[in-house]
């Protein structure tokens, strides 16, 4: 009998292609539970997943808020959700999960039931097929047969890569669509089935309704009432349009009047609800912009939140089960004054750290009501003090809100009606998050004391130390990641890209071939390791692991970027920049590939090209670095130095450790007159690199601007010992030999 159980990287195989398919949370725990613990086992969609990072979810906070008030006995909470699943999916998890032997099972789902796999909009094989053909065809996915039968599948239209939401845009399924009483019919029957197996283990079984973001989050599409002629929608337009322009400029009531207008004539269009809502809530109609709100969520035809009626699944398959019910839906209702809001969540239906908090807490409040052993008393943890625990610090907000911001900048999110006023909140927020890694290493030493074998808080804190230039240290951690999670070829990953970045190939080669061993398919492992071959000079076999890493994830950018570097350092131009824009094609907002693009293009002398995609770049992302040097640079080169000016001094700002940045920016500077300004840079660039030659000879020049011979005359000798040659040192020495002479 085995003594451990670990995750099933390919699980999602039988669900999804495997290009496409997402991996369930790394696990290693105990076949059988120790004597003395009480295992909790949740179960779910991303948002119960805890995404975007799962270390900080509900199940981690609930967790630490159980064990704190247990201190005799062990709570091990096991996270089985799993991004893009639905309730069919979860149900095989459910069957799966019984010889664990959990006490408690959560289920918190319903966001996935229509664009999830055998959902009304899936881009997924069948649409909405019965819940016996489903069943039948899961069944076959485990024979030999099966298998052969879906992998001719994969060649026939199934999406090959995982491109996020953009992946259904094609597939919108409106409110009125004879499918979805299937999808609500097929996400009882799994339900019930799940509550069923749960129950079957012994385990006591708890259901959560589903919370969506209803005010921040406008619908994701929007179509019109069919057999809508087009006089009457032309007439809807000139309402709408009306009321667009009164919004805007304030002017609710006006506005609120011509949305009623357009409604009167089509009421089905998902954005005119969501737009009349808003209206409403600014008027104070707060009843009725709570139900125009909800409506707007149920129109809308990207179906990606529980609407209304899964919800009331929810609560029926409770009802008639018995079954506790843990109303996150009305309560963060409740607290966010009617309607769940941005308060709670990072986007449409992820909770953030405050609404993760608030759902650990309505579920803890039932498992303690049949708490096996002695009960408890006091308050749970309050919010800051699980985040302290888990070393919730702002490093990691911020390098979540990075991830949150990306996502939202992709379709379908970007097409949203509240898109630019969303990302520029998303700016100001990651302004606010700028503590420097180094002053939250102890805030993670203090949470690691309390849980020296928690292999997430040991990965979150190396993210850390690398970021804080700890590279020893990170390592270390990453080395503990491995020995507490040994099947997670993350660490592995980790480690490699530290040998790496540290020039210990050797190293880097060993620890990336071991997580190859785990996770053979990975494109991220194989991408790193070629450019770990590329590095030690094998572009044969770099290129072929490239290759590899796009098989297995076609699209990925990481593994395009190095193609297309490797590419054009063998001057295959053309291939390079066919490479940079399929990245552009799968990832419309990627920085590096615009810079790597324009890079080639100026090399090539389309420098007005070049300079449109720097520019591009730096408006997507005003605080990369690269992207501020890349456009300072081009800058620079068309002779615009004032303009460059600023833009060198961002990139300067943010990796003041780069010496060709500093030594660009003090060229810069001397050419608009700042020549103190500009001696800074030059001493910079000249202390980081001491044998960049160009640096040594401005800086001299700039010291003798100053009247610092006798420094300058030093510093044009290193010039002419590092360059014997150079075309202006020797005389530039002389010269300050004389003056110092004739000041004497």
């Amino acid at each position: 009998m085995a003594t451990a159980c670990s995750d099933n990287p390919r699980f999602g195989w039988r669900f999804f292609p495997h290009t496409v398919a997402r991996a369930p949370r790394p696990q290693f725990l105990a076949a059988r539970k120790t004597p003395g613990t009480v295992r909790i086992l949740v179960l779910g969609e991303s948002a119960a997943m805890g995404d975007p990072e799962p270390s900080f979810g509900f199940a981690r906070q609930l967790e630490r808020m159980l064990q704190a008030r247990h201190l005799d006995q062990n709570v091990e909470v096991i996270n089985a959700a799993m991004t893009a699943i639905s309730s069919h999916v979860m149900r095989q998890i459910a069957h799966d999960s019984g010889p664990l032997g959990a006490d408690f099972w959560l289920i918190y789902a319903g966001n996935n039931e229509v664009i999830g796999p055998y959902g009304a909009g899936t881009v997924f094989g069948p649409q909405a097929p019965g819940l016996g053909a489903v069943r039948f065809a899961l069944a076959l996915k485990t024979t030999r047969l099966g298998q052969l039968l879906a992998a001719l599948g994969e060649r026939s239209g199934e999406p090959m890569s995982w491109e996020g939401l953009e992946l259904f845009l094609a597939h919108q399924v409106q409110h009125d669509d004879q499918r979805l009483a299937r999808v609500y019919s097929n996400f009882a029957g799994n339900l019930a089935s799940v509550v069923d197996f749960g129950r079957q283990s012994g385990a006591e079984v708890l259901l959560a309704t589903m919370p969506v973001n209803l005010e921040d989050s406008p619908p994701f599409a929007s179509l019109h009432r069919t057999g809508l002629g087009a006089a009457r929608l032309a007439e809807w337009e000139k309402s709408f349009a009306r009321g667009t322009a009164a919004e805007q400029e304030g002017r609710f009531t006006e506005a609120l009047a011509a949305y009623q207008q357009a409604a009167a004539i089509d009421e089905e269009f998902a954005e005119l609800i969501f737009r009349r809502a808003r209206c409403e809530r600014a008027l104070h109609q707060d009843t009725a912009a709570t139900a125009d709100f909800q409506l707007a969520c149920d129109l809308d035809t990207m179906r990606f939140r529980a609407d209304s009626r899964l919800n009331q699944v929810i609560r029926r398959i409770g009802e008639a089960q018995g079954i506790s019910l843990a109303d996150a839906r009305e309560e963060i209702a409740r607290r966010g004054g009617a309607l769940p809001s941005e308060d709670f969540f990072y986007d449409h239906v992820h909770l953030n750290g405050r609404g993760n908090y608030l759902l650990a807490t309505l579920f803890a409040a039932e498992i303690e009501k049949t708490w096996p052993g002695r009960p408890e008393s006091g308050p749970l943890l309050d919010e800051m003090e699980v985040a302290r625990r888990l070393a919730f610090t702002d490093f990691d907000r911020h390098r979540i809100g990075e991830e949150m911001r990306a996502r939202l900048r992709q379709p379908p999110f970007s097409s949203q009606c509240n898109f630019q006023q969303r990302d520029q909140e998303w700016g100001r927020r990651l302004e606010t998050m700028r503590t420097p890694a180094s002053e939250l290493i102890p805030a993670y030493r203090t949470a690691l004391a309390l849980a020296p074998q928690d292999w997430m808080l040991h990965a979150n804190f190396a993210a850390l130390l690398r970021a804080a230039a700890e590279v020893t240290a990170a390592a270390a951690e990453w080395q503990q990641v491995a020995r507490l999670a040994p099947f997670h070829p993350q660490a592995w990953l980790n480690l490699g890209q530290l040998a790496h970045d540290t020039g210990d190939n050797a190293d880097a080669e060993r620890f990336l071939r071991q997580g190859l061993e785990l996770k053979p398919e990975s494109a991220e492992i194989c991408t790193e390791l070629g450019a770990v071959r590329a590095a030690q000079g094998d572009l044969r076999e770099a290129r072929r692991l490239y290759e590899a890493a796009l098989q297995y994830r076609p699209g990925f950018s990481a593994a395009l970027l190095n193609l297309g570097l490797l590419l054009a350092h063998n001057g295959d131009s053309d291939d390079a920049a066919a490479r940079y824009r399929e990245v552009l094609r799968w990832h419309t907002n990627n920085v590096e590939a615009r810079i790597d693009l324009a890079n080639l293009l100026a090399n090539e002398g389309r420098s007005n090209q070049a300079l449109t995609l720097y520019q591009e770049a730096a408006q997507l992302e005003p605080q990369n670095p690269a992207a501020a040097y890349s456009l300072g640079k081009a800058l620079f080169d068309r002779g615009s130095y004032a303009q460059a000016v600023p833009l060198l001094q961002g990139a300067a700002r943010q990796r003041p450790d780069l010496p060709l940045t500093r030594y660009e920016l003090g060229i810069a500077l001397a050419r608009v007159g700042k020549d103190r300004e500009a001696l800074q840079e030059f001493e910079a660039a000249a202390r980081l690199k001491p044998d960049l030659v160009e640096a040594r000879f401005n800086y001299g020049v700039a010291l003798a601007k100053c009247g610092r011979y006798a420094e300058a005359g030093e510093e044009f000798r290193e010039t002419l010992r590092l360059e014997p040659n150079h075309p202006f040192a020797q005389r530039f020495l002389d010269q300050v030999a004389r003056t110092s002479g004739e000041k004497k």
